[in-house]
């Protein structure tokens, strides 16, 4: 066992003797020891796999025209499929796996994809990464996952590869697969607390692959209000790209300043209560009155201790998954004096308001369960910001697009044929020569949107 594990174990040994028990704190030593050997055994493995993938020359493809073929773990509410579809890339992708154990995100998950017009059909059925034959599960061009987050965050006891449940090691389980089928491109999220020096070893495991892998990775903890929605989200995004495919050089999507009034965008003003709540708490921040937190645009978090409770105005405060699935939810918007609503939160996340209804049918209308996979979440717009960055350095050029219904490619060809249609016999009316019309019509069109 490393000594940096060891040193853990000895100063968690000694934690708390005088306010636990003296059998839970064995128990909970134990498991953390458990926690630990399976560390210990993951990072053993990762490195025989790395060893072996060095002396094997990984599929080369040209992506430029390709299909691409995805695989997402710890799937939730397929933001990454949202996030290529407002790319313009869903006629080109092709999920050929995916994991996901929450029964709830798997149904959100297929809503999506059939909502984005995505086809998961002929995909490995969704299951743990823990269980996952790696080696016989198919390859993939693009590898998207946001891990849990729990086990890093300070909400979630911050345990890291420690936690009881299993959840710091998820990460490190599923990098099985990118050893055996080396994607072209990976991009991994997770909250800021991964950078913290106790988690060290865990982060310097995830380098070490990538690196030993060929890969070129780039760290960085972007802000969801930096990208065009003014929800203040810090996360670690890791991005790395293997150096054969290559094309140019990666470079981070550049920021995108939001107007002072940029939140009432996303608020329903035409919605409004009669909850009156006692303000006093969120006067904490320089400059912010209970006057302001009444008049201007606003998100206050209600339902966290006194400690987070800090009102800013144009900015919500992280949208989490315990404030979401709480009822009411626990955010409170003072201007209309209710609660946020739960299309406000998908807005809020980048999700398109077309998708709301989908989601709500895939869950028996349970704006609980949609709220808690939104807030375990990656917010769409960073996710489409980042992936089309890291695209266009594997040669594949995609730009953002406004969501438009999806139609079926039968369905364009044709709408295409019927108008065309329309326009030679108006033409023939008028003398125009149809050929030419026709061949406008179609060239522009057919490709749908």
């Amino acid at each position: 066992m490393g000594k940096f594990l060891a040193n853990h174990l000895q100063a968690t040994s000694r934690r708390g003797g005088g306010t636990r028990k003296k059998k839970e704190k064995a128990s909970g030593v134990r498991k953390e020891e458990t926690q630990c050997k399976k560390f210990e055994d993951l990072k053993q493995k990762l490195k025989c796999l790395v060893k072996a993938a060095k002396g094997t020359k990984p599929e080369k493809r040209h992506l430029v025209n390709a299909k691409l073929r995805l695989c997402s773990d710890c799937a939730g509410m397929g933001a990454d499929l949202v996030a290529l579809r407002l790319l313009g890339l869903s006629r080109r992708v092709k999920p050929v796996c995916w994991s996901e154990i929450d029964s709830s995100k798997i149904s959100l998950y297929k809503a999506v994809a059939k909502a984005c017009g995505i086809k998961l059909e002929g995909t490995h059925k969704p299951q743990s990464v823990f269980h996952r034959n790696h080696e016989d599960s198919p390859a993939s061009d693009i590898y998207v996952a946001g891990y849990p987050c729990p086990a890093f965050s300070s909400l979630g006891h911050g345990r890291g590869i420690v936690d009881e449940a299993g959840r710091g090691l998820v990460g490190l389980s599923a990098l099985q697969y990118v050893c055996h089928h080396r994607p072209s491109l990976c991009i991994l999220e997770n909250v800021t607390g991964v950078l913290h020096k106790k988690n060290r070893p865990y982060r310097r495991v995830l380098e070490k692959v990538f690196q030993g892998l060929n890969y070129d990775l780039h760290m960085k903890v972007l802000n969801t209000q930096d990208y065009g929605i003014p929800q203040s989200r810090r996360r670690l995004y890791m991005v790395a790209i293997r150096e054969d495919q290559k094309v140019k050089r990666f470079k981070w999507p550049e920021k995108r300043n939001l107007s002072v009034n940029a939140l009432k965008q996303f608020l329903d003003r035409g919605t409004s209560g009669t909850e009156i709540l006692d303000l006093s708490k969120h006067t904490r921040a320089k400059g912010v009155s209970e006057a302001d937190l009444w008049e201007k645009a606003c998100v206050l978090d209600v339902g966290s201790s006194a400690k987070f409770q800090c009102g800013r105005t144009g900015r919500t405060p992280c949208l989490t998954r315990a404030r979401l699935q709480q009822r009411p939810i626990g955010f409170y918007v003072p201007r209309l004096k209710r609660r946020l609503l739960i299309s406000e939160a998908l807005r809020l996340q980048g999700y398109p308001d077309q998708l709301l209804q989908p989601l709500l049918d895939a869950t028996d209308q349970s704006e609980s369960k949609v709220g808690a996979a939104l807030g375990d979440g990656m917010s769409v717009n960073v996710l489409s910001a980042v992936l089309g960055t890291a695209l266009a350095s594997v040669g594949v050029n995609a730009k953002n697009k406004p969501w438009m219904e999806v139609v079926s490619a039968k369905d364009v060809r044709q709408e295409a044929n019927r108008q065309s249609l329309s326009c030679v016999a108006t033409c023939a009316e008028n003398g125009c020569p149809a050929k030419q019309v026709r061949a406008n019509f179609v060239d522009g069109d057919s490709h749908g949107p």
